[in-house]
């Protein structure tokens, strides 16, 4: 969080931590004791930031927010003292703040020696990124080499934060969103140890492995592998992943955490809780602190989960639980949970080919196959793996797609859900001040800013649904374009979000966590096939499942969906409905049949029922609303084979829905 001082427009000030309420009841590390001794840590602190002045900064922290507690806690009794060194390590798989702060307060001395070098390199940053005499590109390398050089904790926090434009610039963000972690591959007998201790295991790892480790099958016992590569396939800043066999003979993927990592991370959340609340304490909190609070609360919870490699493989089986039934050509590799452990999951090998690899109709064919799919987990269960990187999918040898990398994963709302299939089918009906409701039940703009002007930064004067829709239109009613392909922005996730990120400057909102994976994933699809296919339209692709969404109403998204399915059903009668008819079309009638009769699609019955009964648009959509009744005539003769009661339901409830 320390991050978005390095722009020289957001002070450091901004920034709280979750542990302003745990540590008002005794952080261990005491730095938000009131009075002279918090004003004194802070106040040094953020002097020693402007000032480079890193050994005052170390001093202080050490002297006033570390050894006094040091000292108080000798003065304890024996009894106290061995209580306290009983506080356990912090548990991969979940966040727990003032467990942190219990555990890592009991050693100041490292806690120091961290927070002046996190100090050091984030001034660094900040000084490289402020220098104007040095060219853009030279200052943005410079930052992100010394902020990757902090570890895993600080790259994550930069990557979330690049994406978060109410927190740093637009230039800022736009070179921390290429930053890559620094963290080289580990000694693969650190990783065969590491194997040893997750399994507590006496005999081989492996039977056979090449290279200077093949002395594995000199050991007694029965090997847990049948063989193992002699280096990592791929490597990480969580983990490396090896090649084997197990004793039965298939092929598996056995990924290895990397050494000390669950400790390194939490120290470092442990000093950034710290030196956010030192800051706090003096600044003040204010609504950026508060934002700043929950970004660390999310990559804390986002990081921990990852750690857990336990966690990664019941993601893998919920996920096919879910969607496999739904999605038979996309394959999720098998959990060996006889060889997995906390820092150790092994899966079946998947065979296939990157992106990187593959030509213009095969990099089509995985986006047909991965946008489906993606559609359905944003509309169906919610589920959603949030780390579609070309790293992460492949195509398989049999034309299938391939999905690997579970770690990272989110579960959506019935009401974020809702709202965002309101929202794509507003977009597709070009109505965009529809798209306000929906960005509320999205959480991206305040429920408690009802008021435009509450939504206006200073100096703003637009309305911000005015605003919306002159950023999605380029102004004049006119579609706004990309300056390079000439693609419709509109088509394109990327451009929604790089639009909202530039309101971002004039308006109170912000990005939810879950929005910004959903957007990187369908961002990522958007890159492939666009390579491909110029004229891809990912809206159109995930429509369908926008629409089904729709009908199947569960949540309070209210609002969102009234709005929406009023839009639905006028644009349907229109001239430029002309998609939404082709996407009506297309669907299976049965399913279609099965929504409409649904309670949550009350709304859009009754909705509809306006639209063909010519109470919405004038008698100049008369060829739009036979073309319509055509469509659904069909629709329900060809459910009526298969389902005469589920229709009969519906043509109930359309009657009952006419009267008054």
């Amino acid at each position: 969080m320390a991050l978005a001082a390095i722009s020289g427009e957001a002070p450091l000030s901004v920034l709280k931590p979750q542990a302003v309420r745990s540590s008002r009841q005794g952080c261990a590390a005491g730095v938000d004791q009131r009075g002279a001794h918090s004003a004194g840590l802070s106040g040094t602190f953020a002097t020693a930031r402007g000032t480079g002045n890193l050994k005052l900064a170390g001093r202080v922290w050490l002297q006033a927010g570390l050894l006094v507690p040091l000292a108080r806690r000798r003065r304890r009794t024996r009894g106290l003292r061995t209580a306290s060194a009983a506080s356990s390590a912090p548990v991969a798989g979940k966040y727990d703040g003032p467990a942190l702060d219990a555990y890592y307060g009991k050693n100041p001395l490292r806690a120091v020696s961290r927070l002046v070098e996190v100090v050091s390199r984030i001034n660094a940053a900040r000084t490289a990124w402020q220098d104007e005499a040095q060219p853009q590109q030279q200052r943005g390398q410079r930052l992100r080499d010394e902020v990757s050089s902090l570890g895993t904790v600080f790259v994550k926090l930069a990557q979330t934060m690049a994406t978060r434009s109410d927190l740093v610039t637009k230039e800022l963000g736009r070179e921390l969103r290429v930053l890559q972690d620094s963290m080289g591959r580990f000694p693969d007998e650190v990783a065969l140890e590491t194997i040893r201790e997750e399994f507590e295991w006496t005999g081989p790892v492996a039977a056979r492995r090449p290279g200077p480790e093949g002395h594995e099958a000199s050991k007694d016992g029965e090997p847990l592998f049948a063989s193992l590569s002699a280096e990592p396939v791929a490597a990480a800043s969580l983990a490396q992943v090896y090649r084997g066999n197990l004793l039965d003979g298939r092929e598996v993927a056995v990924k290895v955490q990397r050494p000390g990592l669950a400790d390194q991370v939490g120290l470092d959340f442990y000093v950034l809780r710290q030196m956010l609340s030192a800051v706090n304490a003096v600044m003040g909190a204010t609504r950026s602190s508060e934002i700043a609070e929950s970004v660390l609360s999310e990559v804390a919870d986002g990081l921990f989960a990852e750690i857990d490699f336990t966690m990664e493989g019941q993601h893998i089986e919920k996920f096919m639980d879910l969607y496999g039934a739904d999605c038979p050509d996309v394959v999720v590799p098998e959990v060996i949970w006889s060889r997995t452990r906390l820092k150790v999951l092994t899966t079946t090998w998947l065979l296939g080919r990157k992106p990187r690899d593959l030509n213009a109709q095969e990099k089509l064919r995985m986006v047909n196959l991965a946008a489906p799919c993606l559609s359905l987990q944003l509309m169906g269960a919610g589920f959603v793996h949030c780390d579609p990187h070309e790293g992460n999918m492949m195509l398989l040898e049999d034309g299938r797609l391939g999905l690997i990398d579970f770690g990272l994963v989110a579960q959506m709302t019935d009401v974020h859900q809702e709202s965002m299939a309101s929202a794509i089918l507003s977009l597709l009906a070009e109505d965009y001040r529809a798209l306000v409701p929906c960005f509320r039940g999205m959480g991206i703009l305040s429920s408690q800013r009802d008021d435009d002007e509450d939504l206006k930064r200073p100096g703003e004067t637009q309305p911000f649904a005015e605003a919306l829709e002159e950023a999605l239109t380029g102004g004049g009613g006119g579609r706004l374009v990309q300056e390079s392909a000439g693609l419709d922005r509109r088509r394109a996730f990327g451009q929604l979000y790089e639009e909202l990120s530039n309101l971002a400057f004039r308006y109170y909102f912000t990005l939810p966590s879950y929005y910004i994976l959903v957007m990187r994933s369908f961002v990522t699809l958007e890159g492939i096939a666009f390579g491909a296919d110029p004229d891809f339209n990912m809206y159109t692709t995930s429509s369908p499942y926008a629409f089904r969404r729709l009908l199947a109403q569960q949540a309070s998204a209210k609002e969102a969906a009234r709005l929406a399915t009023k839009t639905v059903a006028e644009v349907l009668l229109a001239a430029e409905g002309e998609e939404l008819r082709e996407i009506l079309a297309s669907l299976d009638s049965t399913e279609l049949v099965e929504d409409l009769a649904s309670k949550g699609a009350a709304p859009f019955r009754r909705a509809a029922l306006s639209a063909a009964l010519g109470r919405m648009r004038p008698t100049s959509d008369r060829q739009h609303r036979r073309q319509l009744r055509r469509m659904m005539r069909r629709h329900l003769s060809r459910a009526a084979q298969r389902r005469p009661l589920l229709v009969a339901k519906l043509l109930l409830q359309l009657l009952r829905a006419l009267l008054p």
